[in-house]
């Protein structure tokens, strides 16, 4: 499953690739991201907020009662009439969701408007009426994914999204470049991509007893249950995809190819992300549900806090929860310093060819780098968010989710604003600190000035990343802090210490990694796509090395789990050799 999930990422990469050297970051590029933007917040909302959180649950109990099958039917049906009625809409409002999608607004905030054409506007309108198909298929899809996992069919499922980005660089590279539909070709591909979604599945559902039955109830037994169980998650989600539209609509009035390189470097922040920060959070969720359901018993302390309440502190609640976090960390941390020091020559391996120029990758990486305090807070939010779910609460996240969208909205309009002046900011800096200790130095209004009027830099869309992780540490602080008042999970042994230690290897490693990245960087041509590998590969390794070194020297405890994995996945590999290599087995164990 690893692998497979491995695969998937490094081919969504390829598909980013495709899109940069076919278009670049260009205005026909930012129409396609514009018009994705509404049938990917149809799909997330309904799909994300449904499966996890109420369809692989209602699916499990259906399971044992023996009424899967008919409950299936069900919220297959019942999806396909969601999904439909709500693309029929989108589909009659496209051409107004394109104008106020492509405006740019917000005008009382510094926006003079979007810097689309009529022409540009019918475009996005055609692709969003295109690919509102995907969601239906999608959701149906979805819909099997649940069906397949709950019988403990993982792999097929799990091929699925692998399949989705197969068929968008079909729609790249085959219908838009080579059969020259251009951007139109993008969305066919995404439409295909769905469809192969799908397809994957269908064959083994089928052979499972899972059928697409179109004709019966809407509502059978059960799936009120499955609405009931998803509405909480689904309005949670909301929150998070107003702010992907806000993001969306701000950055259409920040120039030409703005868009995309937000999206470029969204692409590639969240791979990290996803790897050590969903994965593990969602392996540790069983475990956190579990343990918070035994704290009941007598062996549960209770100790009183500071303001008199009391604060329970459940073992092994606190303790799995204490070492899923380090563990985030530990790998999520020098991730974020990856992207900072040698976000130049990431973006240049993953993106830079054909269209895309030195200006695309020079915005893209700008975005990338800011987007490290929004790499290491959203990994951090996987768990703590699952923290809740394990303790069967969902209003506490969903409150916080409304808090984060106010500070994110708030955060991109005045912070692209600010970076719009990006090119004359650093004398501004300059006479800031020269003049911090004169009332009449201006710098004050200077300052307000900058936040509330726009520049023609697309360094502004920068500021979209930066009010990303604003957002994510307003949620992780509340939610820890919340936490910490139910289940002491702060204390300075298992939180604190840990999180300074790391702090100090991760800044060891920053220092070494960006020392030898400028010295390498004025001394040896990067001119080619070699020199660019071993120069992320020698500076990345120096900075790896250092930081395990001092990890061990200063006894960061997942270090030790870091080299059992390694020592684990060499003995896997070398029994595998041995066995295929020698052809002997004795007592079904290898001989070498």
């Amino acid at each position: 499953m690893m692998v497979l999930l491995a695969v998937t990422k490094v081919v969504g990469l390829a598909k980013i690739h495709f899109f940069a050297s076919i278009f670049g970051a260009s205005k026909e590029l930012d129409i396609f991201w514009a018009a994705f933007t509404v049938p990917d917040i149809i799909f997330n909302v309904i799909v994300l907020g449904s499966v996890n959180a109420a369809l692989i649950p209602s699916f499990a109990e259906a399971l044992k009662k023996g009424e899967i099958e008919t409950l299936y039917a069900g919220v297959i049906r019942m999806f396909l009439v969601v999904f439909t009625v709500l693309s029929i809409g989108v589909f009659v409002c496209a051409p107004g969701l394109a104008r106020a999608v492509s405006s740019g607004g917000l005008g009382d905030f510094g926006f003079e408007g979007g810097n689309l054409s009529a022409v540009d506007v019918e475009l996005l309108a055609k692709l969003m009426r295109l690919m509102i198909l995907s969601p239906i298929i999608l959701g149906t899809s979805s819909v099997i994914t649940a069906g397949l996992q709950v019988q403990k069919r993982f792999v097929i499922p799990a091929l699925a999204p692998l399949f989705y980005n197969i068929g968008i660089i079909i729609g790249a590279v085959v219908f838009a470049s080579a059969m020259g539909f251009g951007i139109e070709g993008l969305a066919w591909g995404v439409v295909l991509g769905a469809l192969l979604h799908v397809a994957i599945q269908v064959p083994l559902a089928s052979k499972l007893g899972l059928k697409i039955n179109l004709f019966g109830p809407i509502f059978p037994k059960g799936v009120l249950s499955v609405v009931k169980l998803a509405l909480p998650r689904i309005l949670g989600l909301v929150g998070e995809q107003i702010s992907i539209l806000v993001n969306t609509i701000i950055s259409m009035g920040l120039g030409s190819g703005a868009l995309s390189a937000f999206c470029f470097g969204s692409s590639i922040y969240l791979l990290p992300v996803q790897l050590f920060g969903s994965t593990i959070a969602q392996a540790a969720l069983p475990t956190l549900s579990l343990e918070y359901q035994e704290s009941e018993q007598p062996t549960l302390l209770d100790n009183e806090t500071a303001s008199g309440k009391k604060n329970r502190v459940l073992t092994g609640f606190s303790t799995t929860f204490s070492r899923t976090l380090q563990q985030i960390l530990f790998f999520i941390l020098p991730a974020a310093v990856f992207f900072v020091v040698l976000r130049l020559p990431i973006v240049r391996l993953v993106l830079e060819a054909g269209a895309f120029d030195w200006e695309d990758t020079v915005v893209t990486s700008w975005v990338l780098a800011l987007f490290g305090l929004a790499l290491v807070m959203n990994a951090v939010s996987a768990l703590v968010v699952r923290a809740f779910f394990a303790m069967q609460d969902t209003i506490a996240p969903l409150v916080v989710s409304v808090i984060c969208l106010i500070v994110n909205v708030v955060g991109s309009i005045y912070l692209t604003n600010f970076f719009s002046h990006y090119y004359d900011w650093r004398p501004f800096v300059e006479a800031f600190f020269e003049h911090a200790g004169s009332v009449t130095s201006g710098i004050p209004g200077e300052m307000v000035r900058w936040f509330t009027t726009r520049n023609s830099s697309l360094a502004a869309v920068g500021g979209l990343a930066l009010s990303a992780g604003l957002a994510a540490l307003v949620e992780v602080v509340v939610l820890m802090v919340v936490l910490n008042r139910r289940v002491r999970v702060l204390s300075w042994k298992t939180f604190w210490q840990p999180l300074f230690k790391k702090l100090f290897a991760i800044w060891v490693m920053f220092v070494a990694m960006y020392s030898v990245y400028k010295w390498w960087n004025f001394r040896i041509d990067t001119s080619t796509v070699v020199s660019i590998g071993a120069l992320f590969v020698v500076v990345g390794g120096i900075g790896v090395a250092l930081y395990l070194w001092v990890s061990l020297v200063i006894e960061i405890a997942e270090v030790r789990f870091f080299v059992r994995i390694i020592r684990g996945v060499y003995g896997r590999v070398r029994s595998v050799l041995g066995n295929r290599f020698s052809g002997e087995h004795e007592r079904g164990e290898i001989r070498y």
